[in-house]
């Protein structure tokens, strides 16, 4: 298991977590944003329409909604008329450190979920993606991992 140690700008390895889900239950997903999330700006919800403003979905069009992550990977859903989407984009900045069992050893990008444990708001997130139903949520695709950013 990697802990992360810290941030450091301008990294050059990042960890990511991606997500789509359909909103089914509007008001049970409103209550499964607790206070940490209200002020999270990794994530969006709203209607295709809404979330092609603020673009961040990748694809403008109606077709899907679709996030990327920097290593290329996609999560997409096909769109629904007047549907409503939970999309997560999540973008670390830990650096090479945070990827080395020891100083000097090489980079493994090889992590699980509880890489995100200290940070309250992005492991709410990942739980939410992973357990879709108890947050008002339907078909759900997310991802995560880490690589390099630059």
């Amino acid at each position: 298991m990697k802990i992360r140690n810290g941030f450091v700008s301008n990294s050059s390895s990042s960890s990511f977590i991606i997500g789509v889900a359909e909103i089914l239950d509007l008001e049970a997903f409103k209550k499964a944003l607790d206070k940490d999330l209200k002020s999270s700006h990794y994530f969006e919800f709203g209607t295709c329409e809404k979330l092609l403003e603020g673009c961040i979905c990748e694809r403008r069009s109606m077709v899907r909604v679709e996030v990327s992550s920097f290593t290329g990977e996609s999560v997409s859903l096909p769109s629904k008329p007047n549907a409503n989407y939970f999309v997560v984009s999540y973008f670390g900045e830990e650096g090479d450190y945070s990827f080395m069992a020891d100083e000097g050893s090489d980079i493994d990008y090889d992590i699980d979920a509880s890489f995100f444990d200290c940070l309250k708001d992005v492991k709410r997130l990942l739980e939410m993606l992973s357990n879709p139903e108890k947050h008002g949520l339907g078909e759900t695709k997310y991802s995560y991992g880490a690589g390099r950013n630059g």
